[in-house]
Formats: C-alpha cells, sequence, structure tokens
C-alpha cells in the first residue's frame, strides 16, 4: 500500500484531482493508516489475536476490491481531458 500511495502522489495534478482517483487515494490511505497501525500495536498471541488480525485484514481487503471499478470512469474522464 506505501508504494502503491506513493504511486498517487507522483501523478500529475490534473488526474490526482479526479473525484475517481481522489476516492481510490482516500480508500488507499485509509487501509494503510489502520494496517500500519495494527502492525505496530497488535501483538498475536492467541488464536483470537489471530482470528481478529485476519478479520481486519479480510475487512480491508473488501474495501479496495473494487479499486478497478473506481480507478476506470476516472482515468476514462483524464484521457478526455487535453
Amino acid at each position: 500500500l506505501a508504494w502503491t500511495l506513493r504511486d498517487f502522489q507522483t501523478l500529475p495534478f490534473i488526474v490526482g484531482v479526479n473525484p475517481h482517483i481522489m476516492a481510490l487515494y482516500k480508500d488507499y490511505s485509509e487501509s494503510f493508516e489502520v494496517f500500519s497501525s495494527q502492525m505496530t500495536t497488535m501483538q498475536i498471541d492467541t488464536i483470537e489475536d489471530e482470528i481478529r488480525w485476519t478479520n481486519n485484514l479480510s475487512t480491508l481487503l473488501k474495501k479496495n476490491q473494487d479499486a478497478i471499478s473506481k480507478l476506470s470512469p476516472g482515468m476514462a474522464e483524464v484521457r478526455m481531458l487535453p
């Protein structure tokens, strides 16, 4: 996620301000914040901890599984710009 966020940040301004691209960036950014905070604070010692961890990962994956459907209209709109 960190590399993807960095790639978004290097996009030309006109691409990055597209609402579809911005929404996808926001989703990735929020997922990165959740993931990185859990990596530094969560310790997995029990099976319950592992279940909680995998449930959190599953939630993040589900949240970002529609990335292509968000990216496609944004790229189509950007392509039409002069």
